[in-house]
Parts: C-alpha cells; sequence; structure tokens
C-alpha cells in the first residue's frame, strides 16, 4: 500500500509502507540497550500525514527502562520526521521482555602458543595437534 505524503508542483511523493516501517525498525534497534524486537515488533497507524507507532521490544536487564523508552521515542520521532515528510503522532514503547546479556567470553592463549610466542617462533601452530593452523605460510608450503 502506497501513502501520499506530500505534493509538488512536479508531482506526488509516495511512500511503500515498508519505508515507514523500515524506519521504525532500524530507529530502535539501534539503541544501546535494546535486545530485540518482540513479535512483529511494531505497529503503525496513518491519519492523514501523521503516523502514530507502537513499538513491542525486550531490553537488556542492565538499562533503565524509563530512560531506553525515551531514548526509543526521540530516535523514531527524528527519523520519521526527517527522512520523510510524515510527522509523527503518539510514540508508545512496550517493553515486554527483559533478558540477560550474554557474558562474552575471554579467551585465554593455550600453553604451546604463549612458548611459541615467548622464544620468538611466531608461526601459528594449532593447540590441539601441533600441526601448522589453516592459512599459515607453514601449511600453505607443505
Amino acid at each position: 500500500m502506497l501513502y501520499k505524503a506530500s505534493m509538488i508542483k512536479a508531482g506526488n511523493t509516495l511512500y511503500g509502507r515498508k519505508v515507514i516501517d523500515s524506519i521504525v525498525i532500524l530507529a530502535t534497534k539501534e539503541i544501546d540497550g535494546v535486545a530485540g524486537l518482540y513479535g512483529r515488533g511494531f505497529r503503525t497507524e496513518y491519519i492523514d500525514k501523521t503516523v502514530n507507532v507502537d513499538t513491542y521490544i525486550k531490553v537488556y536487564s542492565d538499562i533503565n527502562c524509563p530512560d531506553i523508552a525515551f531514548k526509543i521515542q526521540e530516535n523514531i520521532r527524528r527519523n520519521i520526521d526527517t527522512m520523510s515528510s510524515f510527522k509523527t503522532g503518539e510514540i508508545n514503547v512496550n517493553i515486554l521482555e527483559v533478558v540477560i546479556r550474554e557474558a562474552v567470553k575471554e579467551v585465554e592463549p593455550s600453553e604451546e602458543a604463549t612458548r611459541a610466542v615467548d622464544k620468538g617462533n611466531e608461526k601459528c601452530v594449532c593447540s590441539q595437534n601441533g600441526s601448522p593452523c589453516a592459512g599459515s605460510s607453514e601449511s600453505e608450503n607443505e
């Protein structure tokens, strides 16, 4: 479905529904603390040249819910207002799930790799079987 947004002397500007939907999705996901969209993630309603938006999101447990809701509202409003000729009406942020961030596991170098580097031997060696790593110059020459 196409939505007529503005009339210019040379013609009309038409926006497909997916254009505004994409703006809403990207504006929501780019806020730090949003874990993702919940279900379909959003609903838009068009009244003349005004767009009302409902977003349904999952957030991480280490964020402040009112702060992230405000940031999402402001980001959606700014993006729709600047990227289209529509104006935003109501922007409702519905936080439906809280998830725990996965801890990033730091990988310790193996003893073999540490010894090889300490001795000045910088060749790539597999810590499992001692053979040259795939893509290293030793494995290519063999």
